[in-house]
């Protein structure tokens, strides 16, 4: 699959859960055309400050946008990782809950170029790696930043 370039968006909202409407906000950019949710990750921080991740098909409330947006069946599951989870964690305020979504940039495919459909294969194979634990954290990083060469 050849996809454009990708962002890291970050909705961010105080207390336990997410605003309501959250399928909504979703289901309306996409349908314009000018992005795809590539992957999606739940980051909550307690009011103590400890960061914790989940898949949304972990979550009962965002199950149905997990199976709508096919989260957990494509290549891209899992690009979002635990260690992205702790980088937003850092800039989120305690007790509050943010929606990391990894969106393709639709409209921007043609100026950057898309990565080649091997170098996305190869992403998501580490990232299936890393959630079995037969990477650690850095060996991931370090695998990822070849593949990126950044």
């Amino acid at each position: 699959m050849t996809m454009g370039p990708l962002e890291l968006v970050v909705l961010a909202c105080p207390g336990p859960g997410l605003a309501g409407g959250v399928r909504g906000a979703l289901d309306r950019a996409q349908r314009a055309g000018d992005v795809r949710i590539v992957d999606a990750l739940l980051v909550v921080k307690d009011a103590d400050g400890k960061v914790a991740a989940t898949e949304l098909s972990d979550v009962a409330e965002l199950r149905e946008v997990a199976e709508a947006y096919e989260l957990g069946d494509r290549d891209t599951a899992g690009l979002i990782d635990t260690g992205n989870a702790d980088e937003v964690g850092t800039l989120m305020p305690p007790d509050s809950t943010a929606l990391a979504l990894l969106v393709e940039r639709r409209w921007a495919r043609d100026v950057a170029g898309a990565p080649p459909a091997e170098l996305t294969a190869q992403l998501g194979q580490l990232a299936q790696l890393r959630e079995k634990n037969l990477l650690t954290q850095e060996e991931y990083e370090a695998a990822k930043s070849r593949l990126l060469r950044v």
